[in-house]
């Protein structure tokens, strides 16, 4: 089923399909990289989430292609305009990112601790 993607002008689509293309780019010039150097678990490790990475990519551009981009993935709304410019092979709207992360949300929802020692606290 196709869709248009009513918020997004033809510049946006533009940006959005060259930071895709640039961003994939620069994953996989990266993981030449590492595969030219180390070969320890942890290269392994960072070479399995870059490929991941370039996956989402492609698939983005795809979806793009199919005019198909911007929608949330769990709940079919509209993603917003300014998180597909940051982030944009997202696949789903920071209300369901939110809820798929139940834990990060609570970590973001801890309040910080003051910084400096004790003594400088209570000066």
């Amino acid at each position: 089923m196709s869709r248009s993607t009513p918020l997004l002008s033809a510049a946006d689509r533009d940006d959005i399909r060259a930071k895709l293309r640039a961003d994939a780019s620069a994953i996989e010039a990266h993981l030449i990289e590492l595969d030219a150097g180390d070969t320890g678990t942890e290269a392994e490790r960072t070479a399995t989430s870059l490929q991941a990475t370039i996956g989402e990519l492609h698939e983005a551009l795809l979806r793009l292609d199919r005019s198909e981009f911007g929608y949330c993935e769990d709940c079919g709304q509209w993603i917003a305009v300014a998180r597909l410019l940051a982030l944009p092979h997202t696949r789903y709207c920071l209300e369901c990112t939110g809820r798929r992360r139940p834990h990060r949300q609570r970590r973001r929802a801890t309040p910080a601790r003051p910084r400096g020692s004790a003594r400088q606290r209570q000066a």
